[in-house]
């Protein structure tokens, strides 16, 4: 309600008069009008927006607060007047405002336009403004009012949206890869690299599907069409797709694409764009990738190096060779707890340490050496290593290259050890040689001198012993002549099962009862050609060597057969020739021979025996022996399981055996005849020349070949015999035969030597129809042999 109340008098009495009315109504219109004024206050500040109102007659604006707000200043401190709200407006842009007014003023038509404002703080703004002028009844415009929205950030945005869209087109038409627009499965747009890419014209391919540029199959099998459709399907569902495609081009030809596809709003639409790219070359190139990597690991594969990769200190990449070399697996090499130093020898162990600390350094260390690395089941293989630094997965890398040199290492060891018997041989030779020539005048004065007195003479005995030991020093001399392979051989073609067989006997006598001996006789083996006596000494050393190596009694087996050695075989075998041989094993049950000294067993004067036991020279003397006949050995031992010596002796082709000479022994050395004694060294010119002439023989001596001529040709001397040393200056002995040969076809000739390479064939076998003596002589050896000579050539 709404109370009027008045007061008035009457006489003495006061009246008070009340007008009430309802004004429920009214208050209603007023509650809504503002709660109007707020909503559109609140709408304002939502919207950004600000209201104003100029009358024109009285030059005064009014602004909202929101008005005022835009321009940064609050309600009080707006000038109110035209001139104010004009200075708020960008300089630029007032010129343009003023002539809007203008125009709206003149044309009475309402107005929307925009135009930059700057705040009280400095700050531009973009705002919108809608005008509407308002005629009084006249039509005359009185006052304009109007909004002001703030569109600063719509602006920004629309700018950005252009600036986006000209990027957008711009990457959308130089792109190298195809772009399409599509909605749904129609293409709508595209970029020109697409035409490029599909051989076609923008008509030719707007408005048609994927599929139409698709082949029927994919190289999966599947069809185009369903495929195309669940990836199209699939991006529409918010589930971007990447994947490989096969397209064809507007003529047909079938290419290999990548294909993306995304969601995109443009404009407010969604499309799909589809980026292509052309793989073509790139899967070629991928190809021939594969297919270099795949020959690659095949040349890797089938190298007969062990290769490798290491990187970090981890194997990135090993062959098989290389797991075959150490043992060491795929699995095994990238093992966390795999240490490849574990699989080294000791001494290679701190060799490849060094290097490493090299490394560290920044030093290079050489590119190529050789360590000792140990298999998994045990054997030790010695290889040479090539190692390189590579760039490997953005990083570096070392690239190694192990060839197993084991076998090498194994000949160059053989090499040596044959080099170095043949020097020792040399030596030996030529310590022989000057030792029979010292030893020929002992041995001959003191069998001179005993032969003279009798053996109850006091120093019959001390000839005797001075004899024997001389006879033992001759020995040695004969043993080294064996092994330096400069002895002369007296050979024959002979069965080596009979001959082994001939020999048991005493082999038996020999050897302990506690040793059992078993035979074991290859059949229809065929023939040798060698010196039997040789041969039974070679059985004698290696069973008698056998036997000491049982001493608790064991089993000696002897076993022969026929035995092919091939190119393979003679390659891993230094001196090897290719051919037929016979095979004699010789084996034993005992200790077997340490591996630290199996190469050195050859060795002249090396032996494992107690001081005085032996000589060492029986295994070089079989050596040299068995070298002599053109044929080779070869030891097998076994610590604690036994040795096998093998023996090969050339085959040949004669099946005939040729029987053995009948003994020419005779107490008797008395005879007759003219014999020239020619022998460089005068102790042991002068003891052959006293022995023969003892023996009855007419003896004249020459200390070399022109003096012997000399003595000939003036003395008019004619000689039964000629005893000549072999080796002498200026001329040897066969010279000096063959040249009074021409002159004397009858005489006979001895030659006599420490040893001889003149009068023996290149492999040490004595030729048909020559004599010979071997230094140191003895007497009976001696007149023996040039009785024999003259006998025979009387005979004839």
């Amino acid at each position: 309600l709404e109370l009027a109340l008045s007061s008035w008098e009457s006489g003495e009495r006061k009246f008070i008069a009340a007008i009430s009315r309802d004004i429920t109504e009214r208050k209603q219109i007023e509650e809504s009008l503002r709660e109007s004024a707020d909503s559109l206050k609140v709408a304002q500040r939502i919207a950004n927006m600000g209201s104003w109102s100029w009358d024109i007659e009285t030059d005064t604006v009014t602004m909202s607060d929101n008005a005022c707000s835009m321009y940064g200043i609050s309600p009080g401190e707006f000038g109110e007047d035209y001139k104010s709200t004009i200075s708020f407006i960008h300089p630029d842009d007032r010129a343009m405002v003023r002539n809007k007014f203008s125009a709206i003023l003149k044309n009475k038509q309402p107005a929307v336009f925009e135009y930059r404002i700057v705040t009280k703080a400095g700050e531009e703004k973009i705002v919108r403004s809608h005008q509407q002028p308002v005629p009084d009844d006249d039509g005359n415009i009185i006052r304009l009012v109007g909004t002001m929205q703030d569109i600063t950030e719509r602006k920004q945005a629309e700018a950005s949206v252009r600036e986006s869209e000209i990027r957008y087109r711009t990457l959308f038409e130089t792109a190298s890869d195809a772009i399409f627009l599509m909605t749904g499965e129609m293409f709508i747009d595209c970029n020109k690299m697409t035409l490029d890419m599909f051989g076609c014209k923008r008509e030719e391919i707007v408005g048609q599907s994927p599929i139409d540029f698709s082949p029927p199959l994919q190289p999966d099998g599947k069809k185009s069409s369903e495929e195309a459709m669940k990836r199209i399907s699939a991006t529409l569902n918010g589930n971007p797709q990447f994947f490989e495609w096969q397209h064809c081009k507007l003529d047909g030809t079938v290419f290999d694409a990548e294909v993306s596809l995304n969601l995109v709003e443009l404009a407010s639409d969604t499309f799909i764009q589809a980026i292509v790219r052309d793989v073509t070359e790139r899967k070629r190139a991928e190809d021939a990738i594969r297919e270099s990597e795949l020959r690659f690991r095949s040349v890797i594969e089938q190298s007969n190096d062990a290769l490798y990769i290491l990187a970090d200190g981890r194997f990135e990449l090993i062959n098989r060779r290389f797991t075959e070399l150490t043992g060491i697996t795929v699995e095994d090499s990238v093992d966390p707890d795999f240490d490849f130093m574990e699989t080294l020898t000791p001494e290679s162990k701190t060799l490849v340490q060094k290097r490493s600390e090299m490394w560290d350094r920044g030093e290079e260390p050489p590119g190529v050496y050789e360590f000792s690395l140990i298999h998994k089941d045990g054997n030790i293989h010695h290889v040479q290593a090539s190692v390189t630094e590579i760039d490997y997965r953005d990083s570096k890398a070392i690239l190694g290259i192990l060839r197993d040199i084991s076998e090498q290492k194994s000949l160059e060891d053989q090499l040596r050890q044959a080099q170095k018997i043949e020097s020792i041989g040399h030596l030996a030779g030529g310590i022989a040689h000057d030792f029979n020539n010292l030893l020929t005048p002992i041995i001959g004065n003191t069998e001179l001198a005993m032969m003279q007195m009798e053996p109850s003479n006091p120093l019959y005995e001390d000839l005797h012993e001075i004899n024997e030991t001389a006879l033992r020093a001759s020995e040695l001399t004969r043993q080294l002549l064996a092994f330096s392979r400069k002895q002369v051989l007296d050979v024959k073609t002979v069965s080596l099962n009979k001959l082994i067989e001939n020999f048991r006997k005493i082999l038996r006598r020999t050897i302990r009862e506690d040793i059992k001996i078993s035979m074991k006789y290859g059949m229809s083996i065929g023939n040798i050609r060698v010196d039997v006596s040789q041969i039974e000494q070679i059985l004698m050393n290696l069973m008698v060597n056998a036997q000491d190596a049982m001493p608790d009694g064991g089993v000696i087996t002897v076993s022969t057969e026929p035995a092919f050695l091939d190119r393979d075989y003679a390659e891993s075998h230094p001196g090897v020739t290719v051919g037929q041989y016979i095979l004699l094993s010789i084996s034993d049950t005992g200790e077997g021979i340490p591996e630290d000294i199996v190469q050195n067993i050859f060795d002249p004067f090396f032996t494992t025996k107690d001081v005085g036991k032996g000589t060492g020279l029986g295994l070089s003397t079989v050596y040299g022996i068995i070298k002599q006949h053109g044929g080779n050995i070869w030891v097998d031992s076994v610590p604690d399981k036994g040795t096998t010596f093998k023996l090969y002796f050339p085959l040949v082709e004669d099946e005939s055996i040729e029987p053995s000479d009948s003994d020419h022994e005779s107490n008797a050395h008395l005879g007759t005849g003219v014999v020239l004694v020619v022998e460089d060294q005068a102790d042991v010119r002068l003891i052959a020349t006293r022995i023969l002439k003892a023996c009855g023989y007419t003896v004249h001596a020459a200390s070399n070949g022109y003096e012997a001529i000399t003595k000939i040709r003036e003395d008019h001397l004619s000689i039964d015999l000629l005893l000549t040393d072999v080796i002498m200056p200026n001329m040897n002995g066969h010279e000096l035969y063959t040249l009074l040969s021409e002159s004397d076809p009858n005489m006979k000739a001895i030659y006599m030597s420490g040893y001889t390479q003149d009068i023996i064939s290149q492999k040490g076998i004595l030729e048909k129809g020559i004599d010979f003596l071997q230094k140191p002589l003895t007497v009976d050896a001696l007149a023996s042999k040039v009785k024999e000579v003259l006998a025979r050539d009387n005979n004839r």
